[in-house]
């Protein structure tokens, strides 16, 4: 993959804003305003969650970006953050001292869910319980206590589906879920499938964005 430099960001770009603390991460989106590429650092419209300016100054917060152009988006990983004033707006200036990298967008950030839902395999007819342990745009994981001798026996390259209805936000969604199993696990009593999304069910991006940016802002930033 190649690498790029700041110089390779023009304003009007949009951009994503990725901000992982240990296993939570939160994704927020905005605009190039203006670019200094001599003092390493542009300026993007300010970064607002539950209506208050964001400026991600916490050390224990990393902070990436991804610069959305063609052919590939450009990460930019470590920067620094900090909210500013400039010609009376506010912005979020984002200083840039490393190289990126062009990369093809991971969209597997995982949210916890830890919510019951019924599901069934596409070759049975009899409906299991499980719990939704989290889910992300490419997969998610469903934790079964007391499996049926079916599931007992589950192998990888089983399909399922169930309905998966929640809230996140003011976002109410109602989820058709479609995977495939690639990974099990046993603990104690416990069975753990691991599953891959059979296609990106409608509002799925939506919610996962929505539990990034509630968990994330339960948190001091």
């Amino acid at each position: 993959m190649n690498s790029k430099t700041i110089d390779s960001i023009t304003e009007g770009l949009n951009v994503d804003i990725v901000a992982q603390r240990g296993d939570e991460r939160a994704e927020f989106k905005s605009v190039v305003r203006k670019v200094y590429t001599d003092k390493k650092y542009i300026l993007i419209d300010p970064i607002r969650s539950d209506d208050k300016l964001v400026g991600f100054n916490t050390k224990s917060v990393i902070k990436n970006i991804i610069v959305n152009k063609s052919p590939l988006p450009i990460l930019f990983s470590n920067v620094e953050m900090t909210i500013v004033k400039f010609e009376g707006q506010m912005y979020n200036k984002v200083v840039i001292l490393g190289e990126g990298t062009a990369v093809n967008r991971r969209e597997n950030f995982r949210v916890f869910v830890g919510e019951g839902i019924t599901f069934k395999f596409k070759s049975q007819l009899e409906e299991s319980h499980a719990i939704l342990k989290d889910i992300s745009v490419g997969g998610f994981a469903l934790v079964l206590n007391n499996p049926n001798d079916y599931v007992a026996n589950y192998q990888v390259g089983e399909a399922l589906q169930f309905v998966f209805e929640s809230r996140a936000g003011t976002t109410n969604v109602s989820l058709k879920i479609h995977g495939v199993v690639v990974r099990v696990a046993q603990q104690d009593t416990k069975i753990i499938l691991g599953c891959k999304m059979s296609g990106i069910p409608m509002g799925l991006r939506t919610y996962v964005n929505e539990k990034q940016r509630e968990s994330l802002a339960n948190k001091e930033l």
